[in-house]
């Protein structure tokens, strides 16, 4: 019963991983049109990607894309996949018929009645509807369960790791807090995320460094980061969702440094690129 839990749910999450790849294949076409827009379009775009790869719900629209290019090829792999039900084949059976024969749920019992006597009975034998999974989709549907459980869990062993390092941890006035086992800033935790800057950073590069984590916070960036991580442990055989979890980490970070300058106004390009590049800023935790 697990087993067919299993491979039920991989099915699933195939055809999940299949739709989810037509949409990151449309926006990484769309890229070099949105250059010239503000970076957080491209971002929150990003995110259509992320419902797709986490939400088993599909909704159904008369405007979808889907329906444009609704050609029957593409509309066969685009319906949610079922069950497989093979039928055994159709076998001719003879019985003889004893006041013991009991009728059997698969059969169909026909009596002919003349002045109140049964004159005859007939039974016709339907056949069976047995689902059967071959060896190898099992294999795959136990690989794919092995690859989830990988990535999970070398995410929990870097997020337990980098714990231990924060060590002589003192909080400033600012917020923030300081550590001397770390040699770039991040944000670190989902539902209370804090910032963490080297604790020999100048005071001069703090400033740009600290509003750029905490743009990071104030729009919810870790909770993203950790849905992306994810939908990127769960559909991990696919390339393409590696490719969006890349590009969109690549717009996160982008989005954040013009969000940066936004909230400023004076002119801190030069300072501020000069800054991240040094201490190599945005390497967050996951979670």
């Amino acid at each position: 019963m697990y087993l067919n839990n299993i491979y039920s749910g991989f099915t699933y999450i195939l055809w999940m991983s299949l739709i989810a790849s037509i949409v990151i294949i449309a926006l990484i076409l769309l890229r070099p049109l949105l250059k010239k827009l503000p970076r957080i379009f491209s971002y929150v775009l990003w995110g259509i990607v992320l419902f797709r790869l986490l939400c088993p719900v599909s909704f159904d629209s008369s405007i979808s894309i889907f329906h444009l290019a609704g050609t029957p090829f593409v509309t066969a792999l685009l319906q949610p996949p079922l069950s497989e039900v093979e039928v055994v084949s159709e076998e001719t059976f003879e019985y003889v018929i004893t006041e013991e024969t009991v009728a059997l749920p698969d059969e169909k019992v026909t009596q002919t009645m003349a002045n109140g006597e049964m004159i005859e009975e007939s039974r016709d034998y339907q056949p069976m509807e047995v689902t059967k999974t071959p060896v190898w989709k099992w294999f795959f549907s136990i690989i794919w369960i092995v690859g989830v459980g990988a990535i999970l869990g070398y995410g929990v062993y870097s997020y337990i790791s980098l714990k231990k390092e924060l060590t002589g941890v003192v909080r400033e006035e600012d917020g923030s807090y300081s550590c001397d086992n770390i040699k770039t800033a991040f944000v670190m935790g989902f539902l209370f995320p804090k910032v963490y800057i080297p604790s020999d950073l100048e005071k001069s590069k703090k400033r740009f460094v600290l509003l750029h984590e905490q743009t990071h916070m104030r729009r919810g960036d870790s909770i993203f980061r950790l849905l992306a991580y994810m939908a990127l442990a769960i559909h991990w055989f696919n390339p393409f969702v590696w490719i969006a979890f890349h590009l969109s980490e690549v717009d996160m970070e982008l989005s954040c440094d013009e969000a940066v300058m936004k909230i400023t106004k004076e002119d801190i390009r030069k300072e501020y690129a000069a800054t991240l590049l040094e201490i190599a800023s945005g390497k967050h935790i996951l979670f």
